[in-house]
């Protein structure tokens, strides 16, 4: 949970638990209208135009772990879905979503049934 203004750093986590290595790996988000991109790990190149975050990684070896990261500022209230896609080469494409949510500072939330109010209130 993110509120108006305030910057957050939100991390991916790319894989190889197959048994050959991953080749041109490339991770990219795509970022939602009310988020706006700040900064990021690893070389991230940023399209204003597109909204969208890339990393090209390389090849990923067998076992391989490879985390980056970046930071985005909620411009917006609600719920912020990015797309996130992830291609080896021509052959593996694999895309996923996650979502934010940006609350007014002072709101009331229920997370696991426990009723909290945000910091400062």
């Amino acid at each position: 949970v993110l509120h108006p203004e305030f910057t957050g750093l939100f991390g991916l986590t790319v894989a190889n638990d197959g048994s050959a290595p991953a080749r041109q790996v490339v991770l990219t988000a795509t970022l939602p209208d009310g988020l706006a991109f700040v900064r990021g790990t690893d070389n991230a190149a940023y399209d204003a135009a597109t909204r969208t975050v890339r990393w090209d990684l390389g090849d990923v070896q067998p076992g391989e772990r490879r985390e980056v990261a970046w930071n985005g500022t909620a411009k917006a209230v609600g719920d912020l879905k990015a797309t996130i896609r992830l291609a080896a080469g021509a052959q593996t494409r694999r895309e996923a979503a996650w979502t934010t949510r940006v609350v007014e500072e002072g709101t009331v939330r229920r997370k696991a049934g426990v009723i909290a109010k945000t910091p400062g209130e």
